[in-house]
């Protein structure tokens, strides 16, 4: 398809196909894998932000957890609830009153994260609280959540959940701990450490470097906290997106309509899992400046690569064009136009040896060229007239010595038989023939031999069938076997044997005629070969007239490749043999 094309536009094709769309690719390639390696980046470390502050939040709950044990059984305690459930006492219950609010505040000051603490006295159904108004009764904290979910079986307990506290009127996460009488097991009450989501969001601040949407579920699912606080306690959506198999790491997917980086990192002490969303494009601003940038480098390669193709184009199009308008004047016949040259480059060269051409192919115009191919049909015409006249002589001759010996019917079959060669030989309108035609032609030659030497002469004839459609020059064949004939009884009393072949080898049609005469001397060999190893040079050569003129026309028509081949020794016959191409002529008729 390309061959459609002028070199200009071949030229700008190879550029666009070698140079811009290679260059374009490999930057798109360079900036997706810098772009995802700086995503790997920062991924990994927005995780190690995550963990971080996962460890440090953590770090304050465990405080708060530790710093009473997993079952309360303070003696002092438990005596100050059992007295202030009784509201008897006087002086004791107001000590035992003291004693609990000293308690509640001694355990509020262990950690900054505790935003209250509360103990439910199971006996009289009241909460004392370290904050805000000390004493409530339990119905003020039925409709509240962190009430609601107070546990019931050992197991429920130490486990920090997320629900609601009154006082601040804020999201909380609280942690239960029984107080239970050691010696009976009797639990007279819940000890509760209420942490509030706005100290989560405080650390969660801490850590995040790209101001990124941070979230905290908890293993059922729900946030425990959220950058939007009407979403707490509800059911997280990205965990749709996470896989929940790993433990930690990090995913880009399309939320919302836009590329999302997600972080992701699971707890082992609270079960809890640790959510970090941000938008690609937001924690990838910074390489914009890189993307711009590679993008200037791009439009600048091109910009270079159209230069240096305006360049090329000036240094070889433009030769290129002139010398093909100077081939298209000589294509018209005129050859005596020259290319000025004034070049010093490979370009001067090739118009140096341009101009040079064409003065040789003028003067082989003018001296050689007419009076070459004169020539050549006058070889030709020779040849057909040489064979033809060669042939009459020697049968006609034939046909007078059996009329002198009386064989008048022998010589009526032989004259007929000429009558019949010399019809299918003679068209002067077609030199060209089928190999099935020429093989009648030698039969009818042969019928002829027969009928003159009677018994002293056998022949056997073979075909290839494949080869009876294939085109042939005439004039080749029947002067062999004519020859094969005349040598081959030459001196001999004995029968003559000849064997006709007609094979295909190679691609090739291959025709042998092979006699058991008493073949060629050394001496005489040796000027045959001499003469068919000349080819058209020996033209004007008079000995080996048959064979030589066989010999010329299948160089002048198949080409110097080609040619007659001799094989003989003294007293052991001869075989005379060619190899021609199958395909028709191109010059067919012309002869």
């Amino acid at each position: 398809m390309l061959k459609q094309y002028r070199l200009r536009a071949k030229m700008m094709l190879a550029f666009l196909v070698f140079a811009i769309i290679p260059a374009v690719i490999m930057s798109m390639v360079y900036y997706a894998t810098v772009k995802n390696s700086e995503l790997e980046r920062i991924a990994e470390f927005m995780l190690r932000n995550v963990h971080n502050m996962s460890d440090n939040i953590e770090i304050n709950l465990l405080n708060v957890e530790r710093s009473k044990g997993k079952v309360i059984s303070d003696e002092e305690l438990i005596d100050s609830l059992s007295l202030l459930a009784k509201e008897e006492g006087g002086y004791e219950l107001k000590v035992a009153s003291d004693y609990l609010t000293d308690y509640l505040l001694d355990a509020g000051s262990v950690n900054d994260f505790i935003s209250n603490i509360y103990i439910l006295n199971h006996r009289n159904s009241v909460i004392y609280a370290a904050r805000g108004r000390q004493v409530y009764f339990a119905d003020e904290f039925e409709p509240q959540d962190w009430y609601s979910l107070l546990p019931v079986e050992y197991e429920e307990f130490n486990q920090w959940v997320a629900t609601y506290e009154l006082q601040s009127g804020g999201n909380v996460i609280a942690l239960y701990k029984p107080i239970v009488i050691f010696q009976s097991s009797e639990r007279i009450g819940v000890f509760s450490f209420l942490v509030e989501e706005a100290a989560l969001r405080r650390e969660i601040e801490l850590k995040n470097d790209y101001g990124a949407d941070i979230m905290i579920v908890d293993g059922s699912g729900r946030y425990i906290s959220h950058p939007s606080t009407d979403q707490i306690g509800k059911t997280a959506a990205e965990l749709e997106s996470v896989d929940s198999l790993q433990a930690q790491g990090f995913q880009v997917d399309i939320m919302d309509g836009e590329e999302t980086l997600t972080v992701f990192y699971q707890s082992e002490y609270t079960n809890w899992r640790y959510l970090s969303r941000v938008p690609v494009e937001r924690v990838l601003s910074s390489m914009d400046v890189f993307r711009n940038f590679s993008f200037t480098i791009i439009l600048l390669m091109i910009a270079l690569m159209f230069g240096w193709s305006y360049f090329i184009n000036r240094l070889l199009y433009q030769p290129v064009v002139t010398l093909t308008d100077y081939m298209k004047k000589m294509e018209g016949g005129d050859f005596s136009i020259r290319i000025p040259n004034s070049r010093n480059d490979e370009m001067g060269y090739i118009y140096s040896r341009y101009n040079d051409m064409m003065e040789n192919v003028q003067k082989l115009i003018n001296d050689l060229y007419i009076q070459r191919i004169l020539r050549q049909q006058a070889q030709l015409n020779a040849i057909e007239t040489e064979i033809n006249e060669h042939f009459l002589h020697n049968t006609l001759d034939a046909a007078r010595w059996m009329i002198r010996t009386g064989q008048y019917e022998g010589a009526s079959v032989l004259l007929f038989k000429l009558s019949q060669l010399f019809r299918q030989s003679l068209n002067v309108h077609d030199d060209v023939t089928t190999v099935a035609q020429v093989i009648q032609m030698l039969e009818n030659y042969i019928d002829i031999i027969s009928l003159r030497y009677g018994d002293r002469f056998e022949c056997t004839m073979q075909a290839d069938e494949a080869l009876l459609e294939c085109r042939v020059l005439k004039f080749i064949f029947q002067p062999l076997v004519e020859n094969a004939v005349v040598h081959g009884m030459e001196g001999s009393a004995r029968k003559l044997e000849l064997k006709v072949a007609f094979e295909e080898r190679d691609g090739l049609l291959v025709f042998s005629v092979w006699d058991n005469g008493k073949g060629i001397s050394p001496g005489r060999m040796e000027e045959i070969t001499r003469i068919l190893d000349a080819g058209l040079d020996a033209f004007d050569d008079q000995d080996c007239f048959a064979l030589k003129n066989i010999n010329m026309q299948i160089k002048l028509y198949y080409g110097e490749e080609y040619g007659l081949h001799i094989e003989s020794k003294e007293y052991n016959g001869t075989l005379a043999s060619f190899a021609i191409p199958k395909k028709p002529l191109e010059n067919e008729g012309s002869v």
